[in-house]
């Protein structure tokens, strides 16, 4: 018998709280409140699944009693506003109704073409722009990183796992790395960067992932997948450590570019 569990957050000396998580919500609010009122355009990448949902309700519940906030948030993408249709037919009756008031806000602009894309990025005056995909290499997001990354009039926040350091979302973020290249666009960056590593992860911990597997029963081998860098061999050691000590004598493989292919 075999099971496959991610390792994507695979250092095992990240630690997360509520203490941090609430921190790191008002850091984010400080944030775009700044670079708002400071004139700036705020873009704010997300995945369109649950994300996409999660990102709106937020700054919804961020904002809408504050008095100074008269800005446009804007949803952009296809398939974000897919499955916001799917949620509102299946969500329970209090939940859709929860959702549809936040994309009938006063202040969220929905869009869904690309012609929509292409005039809103026209227009130059300070909003939060929400737009998917998550990984930065497709989707819309694309066509605004490449007006927004060069301009010091811009901020682009970046919330939870965007790839390793060597993605075009690890790129961005590293301080160290001057230009980023996005469909073959060499950009010098000048838009204010920011990260938000820990708040919006539906990813879970390195800790409560060894402790979670470390007694499963139901299988002779455990293999680690979607874990980066030398630390998901961290993990891996960590997890048969930890096995052992429950008399749990499962194979533990992290699965790597030499180690993909298994004969079941």
């Amino acid at each position: 018998n075999y099971l496959i569990s991610e390792g994507t957050y695979n250092d095992i000396t990240r630690t997360l709280n509520k203490q941090i998580v609430k921190d790191e919500l008002k850091r984010f609010k400080d944030t775009i409140k700044e670079e708002l009122l400071s004139g700036k355009r705020v873009l704010i990448s997300s995945f369109s699944f649950n994300k996409g949902q999660y990102l709106p309700c937020l700054i919804y519940e961020l904002f809408k009693d504050e008095e100074w906030f008269n800005f446009d948030m804007v949803i952009d993408g296809v398939l974000i506003h897919k499955i916001n249709d799917v949620y509102l037919r299946t969500l329970d009756t209090e939940q859709a109704k929860y959702l549809q008031k936040v994309l009938n806000w006063s202040h969220t602009k929905i869009i869904k073409t690309q012609g929509g894309t292409n005039a809103f990025l026209i227009d130059k005056k300070p909003s939060i722009v929400i737009s998917t995909s998550g990984f930065l290499t497709q989707g819309r997001i694309v066509n605004y990183l490449l007006q927004y990354l060069g301009s010091s009039k811009c901020a682009c926040l970046f919330t939870g796992y965007f790839g390793d350091e060597n993605s075009i979302g690890g790129r961005i973020c590293n301080p160290n790395q001057k230009t980023v290249t996005i469909e073959k666009q060499v950009i010098l960056k000048r838009a204010n960067i920011h990260v938000f590593g820990n708040a919006f992860s539906g990813h879970i911990q390195s800790n409560e992932l060894i402790n979670d597997l470390k007694s499963v029963k139901c299988c002779d081998t455990l293999f680690i997948h979607h874990s980066d860098g030398e630390n998901k061999y961290i993990l891996t050691d960590a997890i048969r450590e930890e096995a052992r000590k429950c008399n749990n004598t499962m194979k533990v493989i992290a699965i790597d570019e030499k180690n993909n292919q298994f004969e079941l």
